[in-house]
């Protein structure tokens, strides 16, 4: 339905309905349309987090997840405080400690994100919880 639907309400409401399903299968097109520069920032958004529902099932260590936070890092740049927010919450669902310093930076973004709750920060300060209890989880865990 992507290939032929223009109309941005309806390309979000397909992305969001393929989030989920949380299935691997839409993982590149996730990505490819979050780094799409042509598409909607709303679309673009939906993308972002549509990772956030699949990123469990990815290995860090892997290309796949190697092309998407490349994506979301660029993201982070993005002029829509919409994506920015997005991606701050992907980065956060990774449980990834390498992304602390990035996640640290976007703090200082007070956009509010429309639609959202709060600023891009505040979600950036959830993220870096996400991440620090993910961290703690696996040292109980013996991992």
């Amino acid at each position: 339905m992507l290939e032929v639907e223009s109309h941005v309400d309806a390309r979000h409401g397909i992305l969001h309905a393929l989030s989920w399903h949380a299935d691997l299968g839409t993982w590149g097109l996730m990505v490819r349309i979050l780094a799409d520069p042509q598409e909607a920032p709303k679309v673009r958004g939906q993308a972002a987090e549509g990772l956030s529902y699949m990123v469990y099932k990815v290995k860090m260590d892997s290309r796949e997840a190697e092309v998407a936070i490349q994506a979301l890092l660029v993201a982070l740049k993005d002029p829509s405080p919409e994506v920015r927010y997005c991606a701050v919450h992907t980065l956060g669902a990774t449980g990834h400690l390498p992304l602390v310093p990035v996640l640290k930076e976007m703090l200082a973004d007070q956009t509010p994100a429309p639609g959202w709750v709060g600023t891009v920060g505040e979600e950036a300060s959830r993220a870096l919880d996400w991440i620090e209890r993910a961290h703690l989880q696996r040292l109980k865990d013996g991992l």
